[in-house]
């Protein structure tokens, strides 16, 4: 299986860095999943690869240094065939190898052993309920927010939103001001608004 570089590189973000969370978990659908125990992100599988030989079905539990050192490794033009802008994660004696190549050709490889490790169930966290509200929040928005509610150095930094429930009919986009509240140890909250993208 393959994994792009900023797909691996978006996963890595939601690793934890202590033991049970600073892993990556590897389907054999190919799909490939992190978490930090408050944030679980899974990537679909990326699309086969023409070129590729006999790939194999993968389940494995990586090191997050090592797909970290993988991607480091990619560098240069991209590939004509894109394989410069994927790691390969591929069976290999008890464990699995995670490779990845730059344009000039150098290899970086790490072989990972299979010891029984076993990964959060995120299954049960993604379980399938019918939608009930359905936001989309461009993510410059949602930067600024974490940045202003860091820089009011509350004890907790945190962002409360508020969704309006006369939009909650669940025929369309919910397309209504967004309330904000970013707590602080110095005044009352910060109140605020922000706005759901439009389609």
């Amino acid at each position: 299986m393959r994994i792009h570089k900023n797909t691996a590189k978006a996963l890595l973000v939601t690793i934890g860095r202590d033991t049970s969370h600073d892993r990556l978990k590897v389907e054999q659908t190919g799909e490939a999943i992190s978490t930090n125990g408050h944030v679980l992100l899974k990537a679909p599988p990326a699309p086969p690869d023409s070129d590729a030989k006999d790939q194999q079905p993968v389940e494995a539990i990586i090191p997050g240094p090592v797909i970290e050192t993988a991607i480091k490794a990619i560098k240069g033009r991209q590939d004509l065939r894109g394989w410069c802008d994927h790691v390969a994660i591929e069976p290999s004696g008890d464990g699995v190898s995670v490779t990845s190549t730059d344009s000039n050709g150098t290899v970086c490889r790490a072989t990972v052993e299979t010891n029984g490790d076993v990964y959060p169930d995120w299954k049960n966290v993604l379980d399938q309920q019918p939608a009930t509200l359905r936001v989309t929040i461009a993510a410059d928005v949602l930067t600024q927010l974490v940045k202003a509610a860091k820089a009011v150095k509350h004890t907790t930094p945190s962002v409360t939103l508020t969704f309006h429930q006369d939009d909650l009919d669940g025929s369309e986009a919910y397309s209504q001001v967004i309330g904000v509240e970013i707590p602080s140890d110095h005044t009352d909250p910060i109140l605020g608004a922000a706005m759901p993208m439009r389609a």
